[in-house]
């Protein structure tokens, strides 16, 4: 359901990422689309994980990439569009 929801999630914004993607082509590649990739990854790895503590770490994982990337959302993506004069 979690990758589902994911998929869905980026075809609804898959407008918004071919126009990052013409405007500010670095932040796209160096911010968005590595993001996108670990998040689907880490869901696949609580989809694939089989025993307890594999379970608890794909969580773990989970949780603490949600809070990187999201609570340095503006440090990332200003680091990028400064460094390349966006």
């Amino acid at each position: 359901m979690l990758i589902a929801a994911e998929v869905f999630v980026l075809a609804m914004l898959l407008p918004v990422a071919l126009e990052q993607l013409r405007t500010t082509p670095a932040l796209f590649w160096l911010h968005s689309l590595p993001s996108t990739v670990a998040i689907f990854g880490a869901y696949m790895f609580l989809f694939i994980a089989r025993g307890r503590r594999t379970v608890i770490a794909a969580t773990v994982l989970q949780i603490v990439l949600f809070g990187l990337l999201y609570s340095s959302e503006g440090l990332t993506s200003g680091a990028i569009e400064r460094a390349y004069g966006y």
